[in-house]
Formats: C-alpha cells, structure tokens, sequence
C-alpha cells in the first residue's frame, strides 16, 4: 500500500496511541521520531535566525534614516 509521507505519519501516529490505549508499553520519546524531529529543527534554524536577523536590520536601518 503506497501513502503519502504525511499520510503515513498520521497513520503511523494514530496506530501508536491506540496500541498505548490497549496497554502495550510505550518506548522512549527519542526513539518514535522527537530525535529527528529535533535534528531537522536545529538543521533548520539557523535559515528563520538569519531571516529574523535580516528583518532587524532593515528596522534598524529605517530609524537611523528617520
């Protein structure tokens, strides 16, 4: 059966909760995706930083002309 990456996440997700709700033990949080979830983040920051820092400057720039 081919799904779409989201697809298969959500299916993934909805399937975890209810093998946790039947009481099957849970495995670590790192271990289910929150590492690579993490490492995309930190992969990722560093763009919206220097967009953010991009933003400040050109607020800087338009009070030193007022």
């Amino acid at each position: 059966m081919k799904t779409l990456s989201g697809r298969s996440s959500l299916f993934r997700g909805v399937h975890a909760v209810l093998r946790t709700l039947a009481g099957e033990e849970t495995s670590e949080p790192g271990a289910c995706g929150v590492a690579e979830v993490a490492a995309a983040a930190e992969f990722h920051l560093s763009a919206f930083s220097y967009v953010a820092e991009e933003e400040a400057e050109e607020a800087d720039e338009e009070k030193a002309e007022k």
